[in-house]
């Protein structure tokens, strides 16, 4: 369907006469008494409305009018053949009609296609090459020439003819998309993710939008989680969010696919600093589905403690909370689930040991935190509502299994400097031996039936 003909237009029309055109077509034609016709009109405006899709258009368009009637039906006949998946009478027949019409320039273009379709990269590249000679400027015979070069294995070659392509045309995302990929198979982790940035800025300065190159970027990131850093993961989550709204809707739904896994990735690795982008990011994009899964929960509470932290809660008594919550989502962690139960039993302990000074520490969280806080409610209640007695016999209950535990996970622990901030500190002598009023002739208030001097006063 050649769209000028569609509208009755010359291919010299300005954009008024298309517009012009096209009203009076959709006037004649309209979708209730000729919805195929119309649909092709639409079409047909869609794209000779808009500038750069008709340049590219005019760029891919043959008029046949100009080729030689014999050619125009080999080219046909080819054509028909390819559709019917019968490549090799195809392939006879484009060789004959170009060998009988070297000028034709679309004869040469079909011909390569389908030797790159099927499966001769080599003979693909040389038309390619020869085509490129004629007509260096047409950047869709370099983009084809560097598929053919990757199909070989030339993998310098094909980021050469990429990279020209990508010079060339910056605002075009797919061309680099094609050079970032070849670039994979050369470049490190650095390199790559540097030159992911640089295409994201060069797009969005001549007014383009990159947002599967930002998908490409946070990908890579994300199979280096290791090496992950805080400045490159902002730069492409930011992207990501500010081209959102403009992008199709395939490629949201890669998006909120390629978000769902950052989140998953991203919480077991226990970056909880990248919490307010990856919300606002959903946010953005109406991804609010995202939010209902564990790993979300998880993240937010990561991020809460992290927040809890830096406001001078100590460190323990966050990863307690952050510890409840990875136990209440089981399988939304990479901790192993002993590790957690075990260390959950030492961090117990010490609130409970050292409980008079971390008390008013558990009341801020209440108050100020109260995410961090419901997760260690049972626990913190617990404590908080404790006798000095009650409290005593849950304290060496905690001792025998701290002490068990310890031997398991051979000094083991999980590392939280994730969260910031700092441990618990506990005084030079034990509070309670100072502070204690009882008699030495009076039981001891650890509830153990012994009087307190020959219980707990010599501690």
């Amino acid at each position: 369907m050649n769209f000028y003909e569609t509208l009755n237009v010359e291919k010299t029309a300005d954009a008024d006469e298309i517009k012009r055109s096209y009203f009076r077509l959709v006037r004649q034609f309209t979708p209730e008494k000729n919805p195929e016709q119309f649909k092709k009109i639409r079409e047909a405006y869609d794209v000779l409305s808009k500038a750069d899709l008709r340049h590219m258009y005019d760029a891919s368009l043959t008029d046949t009018s100009e080729m030689a009637e014999g050619a125009v039906r080999m080219l046909d006949t080819a054509q028909e053949l390819l559709r019917r998946n019968r490549k090799g009478p195809a392939l006879e027949t484009l060789e004959t009609a170009v060998k009988v019409y070297p000028d034709e320039t679309k004869l040469k273009e079909e011909l390569a296609l389908a030797y790159f379709e099927a499966k001769y990269p080599g003979k693909a590249l040389k038309l390619y090459e020869a085509l490129i000679w004629e007509n260096p400027d047409h950047l869709k015979y370099h983009y084809r020439a560097a598929e053919c070069c990757n199909e070989r294995g030339w993998k310098k070659k094909a980021l050469e003819y990429a990279g020209f392509a990508m010079n060339a045309d910056k605002v075009n995302e797919k061309y680099h998309f094609q050079y970032l990929s070849f670039l994979c198979y050369q470049a490190g982790f650095t390199q790559l993710v540097e030159q992911c940035i640089h295409s994201v800025k060069e797009i969005n300065a001549h007014g383009g939008k990159a947002p599967n190159i930002a998908l490409f970027g946070l990908s890579t990131l994300l199979k280096h989680r290791w090496d992950m850093s805080d400045d490159k993961v902002l730069f492409f989550s930011n992207a990501l969010a500010s081209q959102s709204k403009g992008i199709s809707v395939e490629q949201q739904c890669n998006l909120k696919l390629a978000l769902d896994t950052f989140i998953i990735r991203v919480s077991c690795e226990r970056r909880f600093f990248l919490f307010p982008v990856l919300e606002t990011t959903i946010e953005n994009i109406g991804a609010n589905e995202l939010k209902n899964n564990g790993y979300y929960d998880l993240l937010k509470v990561g991020y809460t403690a992290q927040q809890a932290t830096q406001s001078g809660i100590p460190r323990n008594l966050a990863a307690l909370a952050f510890l409840s919550a990875v136990r209440r989502f089981p399988n939304e962690s990479s901790y192993d689930a002993e590790d957690v139960a075990d260390e959950t039993e030492l961090f117990e302990f010490e609130v409970l040991y050292y409980f008079d000074f971390l008390r008013p520490h558990i009341l801020r969280i209440k108050q100020e935190f109260p995410l961090l806080y419901k997760y260690a409610a049972e626990f913190f209640d617990s404590a908080l509502g404790n006798s000095n007695t009650e409290m005593n016999l849950q304290l060496k209950l905690r001792q025998k299994g701290c002490d068990a535990a310890w031997e398991r996970g051979n000094g083991m622990w999980l590392d939280f400097d994730c969260l910031g901030g700092e441990d618990f500190k506990p005084p030079k002598q034990d509070p309670r031996r100072v502070e204690c009023k009882t008699k030495p002739n009076e039981p001891c208030p650890c509830g153990s039936g012994k009087k307190f001097k020959k219980c707990c006063a010599g501690r």
